[in-house]
């Protein structure tokens, strides 16, 4: 939720972050790129979240998952969809839960 108190400027500033990761709303978008070639600070400070996301990004593709993980992980999508007309997110949510050793979140 954006302060009401927070000036145009103040609020670009903090949606560089989503529009560096790609995950900015694309009704923001273009007036935060306008904002961008008017103002030098808030493009430099764009430039190293990309940059920094980029180099995270690297790091994530660099680790490999276990043998065997996608199999699984495919094995249970599928035993999750099979016949019941679940929607693949809710079969992804309980692939995490599951993962996470949550089988049961709602269980105190």
């Amino acid at each position: 939720m954006i302060n009401s108190q927070m000036t145009s400027h103040e609020r670009f500033i903090a949606d560089l972050a989503e529009l560096a990761t790609g995950v900015l709303d694309r009704r923001e978008e273009p007036a935060l790129l306008n904002h961008l070639v008017d103002c030098p600070n808030c493009m430099g400070e764009f430039e190293e979240l990309v940059s920094a996301a980029k180099s995270l990004l690297l790091l994530v593709l660099e680790i490999e998952p276990p043998v065997g993980f996608e199999t699984r992980f495919w094995d249970r999508v599928e035993a999750c969809s099979s016949g019941t007309g679940v929607a693949e997110q809710s079969c992804l949510a309980q692939v995490v839960l599951h993962r996470s050793g949550c089988d049961q979140p709602w269980a105190g």
